[in-house]
């Protein structure tokens, strides 16, 4: 998920979450994840509390990391440490290494 769906989701009320949530019939699978993943509880509103800062926090970090312009045709950004660390741990997983990010020995 893009940094930018992260972070709307982070804006949603829960009212309207719990609708889209309840709806589509995923709440109690997103709970499931929640409590796999360090969330203790089967509350709605307070794992969506806990959902929208963690989402927050990757946001901005996912949203900083990526190179590209802060909008369309403006100029890029330069590349930063975070940038760095952000691709070094993304290609790791994908089997590449550091080294494939520059960041290697």
């Amino acid at each position: 998920m893009c940094a930018a769906d992260k972070l709307a989701t982070t804006l949603y009320p829960w009212g309207f979450y719990e609708l889209l949530a309840r709806l589509s019939g995923e709440l109690d699978d997103y709970l499931d994840l929640a409590n796999a993943h360090g969330f203790v509880g089967r509350e709605g509103r307070a794992w969506f509390r806990w959902l929208q800062a963690d989402w927050r926090t990757l946001a901005y970090r996912q949203a900083a990391a990526v190179p590209g312009p802060l909008w369309p045709g403006g100029p890029p950004l330069p590349e930063t440490d975070l940038q760095r660390l952000w691709v070094s741990s993304n290609t790791k997983e994908a089997g590449q290494g550091a080294a494939a990010a520059g960041t290697g020995p």
